[in-house]
């Protein structure tokens, strides 16, 4: 039955997927059906729902299981949804993700076809919830079999292809591209096989817009994007509304904000990007922003700003607000405060593993220090994440940081090895 409902959850009908796992509960099978509705429903957005049937799958575990798969499922469902706050006199509510990470020897302890899927459900939340160096961890954990072995576990009894072995595929290559390995990323992309359904095709072309963006080639990146843009379906789920972000991602790397504030916004749904995870919310919040931010108009920023603090004291999205505030901070000439919160964004990006949006805050942080005539610093800070980026072949901070660099005349400084050749 999970390869079922996961199929369905990646091609399109993940609330049929929750329903058929609903159906499948009784006192006897207990927390495997409710986990995997749990899931579903994750995928079809309704993030609420999905946390209600994770804690009772959670409460109803009896096997080592059937307790991975009801906490990867409580996981994936905080990636969108957050316990609502407790009274001061009640315990705090436990992080979803943190007690799964807690007892990870027992994950790795069980035999890799029945690790497989809930660790991937498992890395998958890390990413949603911005915890790269988690999800980093976790697929240590899953690499004894990975891939191959959570494939296995998707094949029906007809092994026939399952479409949510492309969704696989696709965590892989995002969490290598948000974390800055470009080079594997485009590796691994290309060592994919084409899927057999057009939906599977999109998403795998919308991860390679996001790790062309990276790479710097800015042609094929808006080639890509613009063909993606004819092609999408309505954002009305995780999948199709991922497609969207994956493309803007990919475009803001090369400076095409307001295409990407514009599919970003679509993604989102409303003013308050309610029909995206929380990680994501907050990125497109900050696009919003920027896109105004391009066009001077400080109104629409300070607006698209203050919406974004619905996610205040959200530790996903700290580091996202804190680039937000650099951005207004900017726009209003304070430059010693868009500094302060450029250089807290980018602290906090890096502690969590976050290396494209680590990249993006010390962009901003030396537009700062540039307002602030501290033109060294800001050539030292630059010099530095091109120097550390270059390696993994992830060249869109040196393409930014030579433009942004060159409007004062000045420009990166050249890596050791090329400045000792040159002497």
């Amino acid at each position: 039955m999970a390869a079922r409902v996961l199929h369905l959850c990646a091609a399109g009908s993940a609330l049929g997927g929750a329903a058929i796992a609903a159906a499948a509960y009784s006192p006897q099978t207990r927390s495997w059906p409710r986990a995997l509705e749990a899931v579903a429903l994750g995928f079809g957005l309704q993030f609420e729902r999905a946390a209600d049937a994770a804690e009772q799958a959670l409460r109803e575990a009896s096997t080592p299981v059937e307790l991975w798969w009801a906490r990867a499922a409580r996981a994936w469902a905080s990636t969108g949804w957050q316990p609502r706050r407790t009274p001061a006199d009640t315990p705090a509510d436990t992080d979803a993700l943190s007690d799964a990470l807690a007892d990870l020897p027992a994950l790795a302890a069980l035999p890799a076809h029945d690790r497989a899927l809930p660790a991937h459900l498992l890395i998958e939340s890390a990413l949603g919830l911005a915890r790269l160096d988690d999800a980093v961890e976790l697929q240590r954990v899953a690499q004894d079999g990975g891939t191959a072995a959570a494939e296995t576990a998707l094949l029906d009894q007809d092994g026939a292809s399952n479409a949510y072995r492309t969704f696989l595929r696709a965590t892989e290559i995002r969490l290598l591209a948000f974390t800055g390995h470009i080079d594997r990323a485009a590796a691994l992309l290309d060592a994919t096989p084409a899927p057999g359904d057009r939906r599977g095709a999109t998403l795998l072309d919308a991860c390679r817009c996001l790790v062309v963006g990276n790479a710097a080639r800015p042609g094929l990146t808006r080639r890509l994007a613009a063909r993606l843009e004819g092609e999408q379906e309505p954002p009305s789920d995780l999948v199709s509304g991922g497609v969207r972000l994956l493309v803007a991602y990919g475009l803001v790397a090369v400076g095409d904000v307001q295409r990407a504030a514009r599919l970003a916004q679509a993604a989102g749904g409303d003013e308050g990007m309610s029909r995206l995870r929380t990680v994501d919310r907050g990125l497109a919040f900050e696009l919003l922003v920027a896109a105004a931010g391009s066009v001077g108009d400080l109104a629409a920023a300070r607006l698209w700003a203050d919406r974004s603090l619905v996610l205040e004291g959200s530790p996903i999205s700290d580091s996202t607000l804190a680039r937000i505030e650099s951005r207004v901070a900017l726009l209003e000439d304070r430059s010693a405060d868009a500094l302060a919160a450029a250089s807290r964004a980018a602290a906090l990006a890096q502690l969590a593993g976050r290396a494209v949006e680590a990249a993006e805050a010390e962009m901003l942080r030396s537009q700062a220090q540039l307002a602030l005539d501290q033109c060294q610093e800001a050539v030292d800070g630059l010099s530095a994440v091109v120097h550390a980026t270059d390696p993994d072949g992830f060249l869109a901070p040196r393409r930014n940081a030579a433009k942004q660099l060159r409007a004062h005349g000045l420009e990166v400084e050249p890596t050791p090895d090329v400045r000792s050749e040159t002497l």
